[in-house]
């Protein structure tokens, strides 16, 4: 496409796509007029960031509440599980005493029974008997012995002294 003169003449010089165009409007001139300055600020003002405030806070509140009966429930459950140990000690101790006056007894009943079947008083099945009641006997003894050693040890594990065996 060419371009045409029109009537009215400029002081311009104008040349066609091949050649070269002048103005008095220079590059310069056109980057300074596209080229600005800019200043702004700016400035936030916390009008509803207290309600995120105060959700935050509300829920701090209740993670330390939580946190309270967290520790009170393990509280509880420790002093449950001492006052069981103690118990279970305490049974340990008159279950070992018992087993200490059965294996007694069953000793005596047991030299009675040999002195008779030594003198021809008893049978073999009475001696027996009495034998295997004492070594019963002397089993629940050391049954009874390791038990209340180790009621007792875990007592002492909850009151922090050390497990010397």
């Amino acid at each position: 496409m060419l371009f045409q003169k029109s009537a009215l003449h400029s002081n311009q010089q104008t040349t066609i796509p091949s050649g070269y165009m002048s103005d008095s409007y220079s590059i310069r001139d056109q980057f300074s007029d596209f080229y600005s300055r800019q200043l702004s600020f700016s400035l936030s003002i916390p009008i509803f960031s207290g309600l995120t405030n105060r959700k935050n806070v509300q829920r701090a509140n209740i993670t330390r509440e939580l946190a309270e009966i967290t520790a009170l429930e393990v509280s509880n459950t420790l002093r449950q599980s001492v006052e069981t140990a103690f118990n279970n000690a305490i049974a340990a101790s008159k279950s070992y005493n018992a087993s200490l006056k059965q294996v007694s007894a069953r000793e005596e009943a047991f030299r009675m029974v040999q002195t008779r079947y030594d003198n021809g008083a008893a049978n073999y099945v009475d001696y027996r008997l009495a034998e295997n009641d004492l070594f019963t006997a002397k089993s629940n003894l050391a049954r009874s012995k390791y038990d209340f050693v180790f009621r007792k040890k875990l007592l002492d594990f909850y009151q922090g002294k050390p497990l010397g065996l």
